[in-house]
């Protein structure tokens, strides 16, 4: 009883910084000791401090390489800085399996699935928590099938994390032909709804056959003009979420 007294009587904000040196593991584990702890764990705030935490840290690594295996519907991980390298299965969301998915991103722990089916829908997936949310539609009807995006159209996609507001972004953009104009959209995971972007001074002659790549709060990708055939880089800040531009042009010829 007198254990459990100061347990009851130690300071929340100590609790907290206590956590803050957990595993995430553990800490799935710790929200069920009180309603207390499970309403601290689970609050974005804590979250926040957590992966910022730990990714200040200076023996952080990130020694993981995750990929989609090929032969069952399974996404494994290798674990370069172990001494003995092996395949490890991680099971996917119930969503995921017998599907044809994609990668298309990851960021601050959450990776980005891409499904190929009746066009083009996303899931957002934590490996270490299990916790997944299915992207909607950019359509007012839910029932109704999204065809803004076609397999034979180009296709962008790029995923990323705006610190100011706490938000994960989705990014996508499409041409329904060559030298047309391009559509872009970015969906909000805190509003959980798509708004269209200008494409500023992107050319509508660029596509992209490479990985998006984020870096200080924007999401860049390598593309090529198919009139002159140049190198560019594509941006996009998720701050400013203003317009698609075209930051580096004729890269090399």
């Amino acid at each position: 009883m007198k254990q459990q007294a100061k347990g009851e009587a130690l300071p929340l904000e100590l609790v907290e910084k206590i956590l803050l040196f957990l595993p995430v593991k553990s800490l799935i584990r710790f929200r069920c000791v009180s309603k207390q702890w499970l309403s601290l764990i689970s609050d974005s705030r804590f979250a926040k401090l957590h992966y910022d935490s730990a990714d200040a840290a200076p023996t952080n690594k990130n020694t993981r390489v995750l990929y989609l295996s090929s032969e069952v519907p399974e996404a494994c991980y290798v674990d370069v800085e172990a001494s003995i390298r092996c395949d490890h299965a991680i099971q996917l969301p119930l969503s995921c399996r017998h599907r044809r998915i994609n990668i298309v991103g990851s960021c601050r722990g959450f990776i980005l699935f891409q499904f190929f089916v009746n066009g083009f829908k996303f899931l957002l997936w934590n490996p270490v928590t299990g916790s997944h949310k299915a992207v909607p539609y950019p359509t007012d009807d839910p029932n109704v099938p999204w065809t803004g995006f076609h397999q034979a159209d180009h296709i962008w996609e790029g995923f990323g994390y705006d610190e100011s507001t706490d938000d994960y972004f989705i990014i996508v953009g499409w041409v329904e032909g060559f030298y047309c104009t391009p559509h872009w959209l970015y969906f909000s995971v805190r509003t959980n709804s798509w708004k269209e972007i200008e494409c500023g001074d992107h050319p509508q002659s660029a596509i992209s056959d490479y990985p998006q790549l984020f870096c200080n709060g924007a999401i860049h990708w390598l593309a090529v003009t198919l009139r002159y055939f140049k190198l560019l880089i594509v941006a996009f800040d998720l701050a400013g979420k203003l317009s698609i531009s075209d930051i580096i042009a004729d890269a090399y010829t």
